[in-house]
C-alpha cells in the first residue's frame, strides 16, 4: 500500500483501505498456525511533521486459526495499531551519522511512502503463539485423547495398583 506525500496536505491525510485475504495470508506466510477468513481493512491517517510524515492506524482482521489445547476451530477478530515515522533521506556530509541511534524512522526517497511493512509488523507481532479458545480451556486428554470440554474422560478412573 503506497501513500504520496503529495496527498497529505496540511490538515493530514485519513483514508481506508481494504487488505486482500491473499496479501494477509502472504504477511502470515505459508507454515503459520493462522489464515485470513476475510478481507482486512486498514484505517490509516497520515500527517507531516518535522521530522517527516507521521503514519499510523489501525488494522482490522478475522484470522481462522485452531486451539492449542483442544484442537477446535476458532476465529479471532483483531484490531492492531500501527505507527511509524518515515523520514525523507537527503545526503550526508562525511562524519555525520544517519540514525541518532535509538530512532524509530524509516528512511525513504521519492514521493511514494510505503507502509506494507510496518502494517505486516505489526500484525506478526500481535499474533498469539498458542492461541485458545479460551483461557478456561480444558484440552484434549493425552491417553485417549476426548475433548475435555465436552465430554468426560473414561481413562480417569483408571487406578495404578
Amino acid at each position: 500500500m503506497f501513500i504520496k506525500t503529495e496527498d497529505i496536505g496540511l490538515k493530514g491525510l485519513n483514508r481506508e483501505e481494504p487488505i486482500g485475504r491473499g496479501i494477509i495470508n502472504e504477511w502470515l506466510g505459508g507454515d503459520s498456525i493462522y489464515t485470513s477468513s476475510c478481507e482486512g481493512l486498514a484505517i490509516i491517517s497520515a500527517e507531516r511533521t518535522e521530522s517527516g510524515y507521521l503514519i499510523r492506524g489501525d488494522l482490522t482482521v478475522t484470522l481462522a486459526t485452531e486451539c492449542s489445547r483442544c484442537l477446535k476451530n476458532l476465529e479471532v477478530d483483531l484490531k492492531v495499531p500501527f505507527a511509524a515515522l518515515f523520514t525523507e533521506r537527503r545526503s550526508f556530509s562525511k562524519g555525520d551519522d544517519e540514525t541518532d541511534g535509538g530512532s524509530d524512522q524509516i528512511f525513504f526517497s521519492g514521493p511514494i511512502v510505503e507502509v506494507d511493512d510496518i502494517i505486516k509488523d505489526s500484525l506478526l507481532l500481535s499474533l498469539e503463539m498458542a492461541p485458545k479458545c479460551s483461557e478456561e480451556c480444558k484440552g484434549l486428554c493425552p491417553d485417549c485423547g476426548v475433548n475435555l470440554n465436552d465430554d468426560v474422560c473414561l481413562c480417569k478412573s483408571k487406578t495404578i495398583q
